[in-house]
């Protein structure tokens, strides 16, 4: 069984710009320079940023922070981006590029790529892990950005992929197990095509949704509120810092889906978290329920980082 998870494949061939001649000696410069400046800690530090700026700026904004297809030579790095040592070919179509960096590799600094890739199964079900990856541009083999979508159109595409899955009747006939890997794979794949939001405020017109206090404890079903009959003025906005993508009948449901009526939150599709801590509350918002998203608000965090 087998749910279409990908966007249409649209996609610019990035390698040529991290290997254009103009490119290549801001790479070579931002070398040089740092390099030089070792021993100098405010000199370096100084550098370092103003040279990851330089290069985050030409690479261009349809790059940063996008769904990337990889293939190359890469380091691997823990959790705090620090190298572990570990050298590794990899291919993936799943993959988010973040960043231009300067980092020390063998006690020397050198330009890379930054680029993270999701937990997730391949078609064997091999499971593999949230790694996060540096690679010179020298390595890069395939180096290609998938086009990207807006927000909504996003979303659009994850309630179709939702609908399909719950009204294909062999979904019906898996086990609880297998249906909880497809329905984790769908949402696990919503966070994937949604980079841009993560680490920003995000507030969304909603007709319906849940919102749970820090205080609150058992089924998240009752803290359901449809507010799909009031006036737009009148609805109050969920917003809050995006934390994830999730199906919340996986949380109180112990056996397998047998009918659709019983995707009573999601209505089928995932879920987006949104967290805002100064209220000390949890939203869960359902695709089918989204009209429209506000990218002008910002967190409580945020805001004062910009003060």
């Amino acid at each position: 069984m087998e749910f279409p998870l990908t966007a249409p494949d649209d996609r610019f061939n990035a390698k040529l710009r991290i290997q254009h001649p103009e490119f290549r000696m801001l790479i070579q410069e931002a070398e040089q320079e740092v390099n030089d400046a070792r021993g100098d800690d405010e000199k370096l530090e100084r550098l370092i940023e103003e040279h990851e700026q330089n290069m985050e700026d030409s690479i261009g904004d349809d790059c940063y922070l996008h769904e990337a297809a990889l293939a190359g030579f890469v380091w691997e790095a823990d959790d705090s981006e620090m190298l572990t040592g570990k050298q590794d070919y990899i291919w993936t179509q799943q993959s988010v590029f973040h960043a231009m960096r300067l980092i020390q590799i063998n006690g020397v600094y050198k330009v890379v790529l930054q680029l993270t890739t999701d937990d997730y199964y391949d078609d064997e079900d091999t499971y593999y892990s949230k790694k996060t990856y540096f690679m010179t541009p020298e390595s890069a083999d395939v180096f290609e950005i998938f086009t990207e979508e807006s927000v909504m159109e996003v979303i659009a595409r994850h309630i179709e992929i939702g609908r399909n899955i719950i009204t294909d009747p062999s979904f019906y006939n898996l086990s609880f197990e297998f249906q909880t890997k497809v329905l984790q794979e769908a949402a696990a794949r919503l966070d994937v095509d949604l980079p841009f939001l993560e680490n920003f405020g995000v507030a969304f017109d909603a007709s319906r949704y849940v919102v749970i206090n820090d205080s609150d404890k058992g089924d998240v079903r009752g803290r359901a509120i449809d507010q799909s009959m009031l006036n737009h003025e009148d609805r109050v906005q969920p917003r809050g810092e995006y934390r994830d993508c999730l199906y919340p009948e996986l949380a109180y449901t112990e056996k397998a889906f047998k009918r659709i009526e019983e995707f009573d939150i999601s209505g089928g599709s995932a879920c987006i978290m949104l967290r805002d801590d100064e209220m000390g509350v949890t939203y869960l918002v359902p695709l089918d329920a989204i009209e429209n998203h506000d990218d002008t608000y910002l967190g409580i965090h945020d805001q004062q980082d910009l003060a």
